[in-house]
């Protein structure tokens, strides 16, 4: 429970246009990040399940792409706002499914 309130989770209802980026999102998570690579790696866990995180650049295709689907004028952003809109999005999705693996 501590990391929900760390994380400022709780509860998140993801728009149904976003629901399969955030499928693979936590598929991703959960891939690289899990009781098996924790007693692989060690201390070196965390840093090396997020960085494979931030270079699979499928997976930011895939939000980029779902960005674009999005059909809202009001989200005209460029690039480099859409990629810092997902880095934090990554950063606290992995954050938080750390803390509930962590938790177990």
């Amino acid at each position: 429970v501590k990391h929900k309130l760390i994380n400022h989770g709780w509860l998140s209802l993801v728009s149904k246009k976003m629901f399969p980026f955030g499928l693979e999102l936590m598929a991703e998570i959960r891939k690289n990040f899990n009781e098996d690579t924790i007693h692989e790696h060690g201390n070196d866990c965390v840093d090396e399940a997020y960085r494979s995180l931030k270079d699979n650049k499928a997976l930011e295709a895939s939000f980029l792409g779902a960005i674009e689907n999005l059909d809202v004028e009001s989200l005209e952003m460029d690039l480099a706002t859409k990629k810092w809109v997902y880095e934090g999005l990554l950063k606290k999705a992995f954050h938080s499914r750390a803390g509930a693996t962590f938790d177990k």
